[in-house]
């Protein structure tokens, strides 16, 4: 494993267990079992992560048209 490669997954790992660390406490104040409605956002955070991933991935090129599009139109409202 490169230097490169060893840093990048520190960092990857270093913001996941940061990430889980809030989300620990979170759960103790809005436990899931007691109101569905709160993983809503646990839910849509996942979605996002591969939804941006897709759009500005290597696919880039082939979905610049519809980005450009979706800004525009946001921007309109």
């Amino acid at each position: 494993m490169t230097q490169k490669k060893m840093i990048r997954t520190t960092l990857i790992a270093c913001l996941f267990f940061l990430a889980f660390g809030g989300w620990l406490p979170h759960l103790r104040i809005h436990p899931l079992a007691k109101d569905a409605k709160n993983a809503i956002p646990l839910i849509s955070g996942i979605l996002s992560v591969f939804f941006f991933r897709f759009f500005f991935g290597s696919t880039l090129r082939l979905t610049q048209p519809i980005l450009r599009t979706v800004f525009w139109l946001s921007s309109a409202l």
